[in-house]
């Protein structure tokens, strides 16, 4: 997948800053279209469905998905100013794929947790603590946390500790670190 995106990358690198907005071909999309319609198609396809997440751009969602129709039979009549610049479009696929590629890893790891027999539940830092203390009160607490980097240090420092204060036999704690939050690395294990 990230070769695919690579290359596609490239491709579109290879086109001209003034040749984004031509339209090669009069009935089709401005060039523009294409560099954000991959990432939508994935977006579109994937985020709800598979993976429950919410739009964070519906316009370009919708924009990169079908494009600006021609009004009646004739051809399209959008001009450039119609479409978004360049670092608009790069930075909703940069987007596109980080939310993608966190719901897939986050998916594969509750796959793999669950194929060693090690049940698993999903919930937002900010509920967590509620969470970590219903399994307590129920007989039945946390042996692993699992905390989503992002949330950042503070949050699963605290997160922890309070899983590690309600479980009597103590709490490892797991940090899932986004591949862009290898700096961060020693200021997560020392939380």
């Amino acid at each position: 997948m990230l070769k695919a995106r690579a290359r596609t990358d490239e491709l579109f690198q290879l086109v001209r800053e003034e040749g984004l907005y031509d339209r090669p071909i009069a009935e089709r999309h401005r060039v523009i279209f294409y560099v954000g319609h991959v990432e939508a198609f994935d977006w579109n396809l994937l985020s709800q469905r598979a993976f429950g997440l919410r739009s964070f751009h519906a316009a370009f969602d919708q924009l990169f998905a079908f494009g600006i129709d021609p009004v009646g039979n004739g051809l399209p009549a959008d001009t450039p100013a119609d479409w978004p610049t360049r670092p608009e479009v790069e930075r909703y696929n940069k987007r596109v794929r980080e939310e993608l590629d966190r719901a897939i890893e986050r998916r594969a790891l509750r796959l793999s947790l669950e194929g060693a027999g090690i049940p698993s539940e999903e919930s937002p830092i900010a509920s967590a603590a509620d969470f970590v203390s219903a399994a307590a009160k129920a007989g039945e607490p946390f042996t692993r946390i699992i905390v989503d980097g992002r949330s950042g240090c503070a949050a699963a420092a605290r997160l922890l500790s309070h899983g590690r204060a309600l479980a009597p036999g103590g709490v490892q704690g797991v940090i899932v670190l986004d591949t862009a939050a290898k700096a961060d690395f020693a200021q997560f294990r020392d939380a």
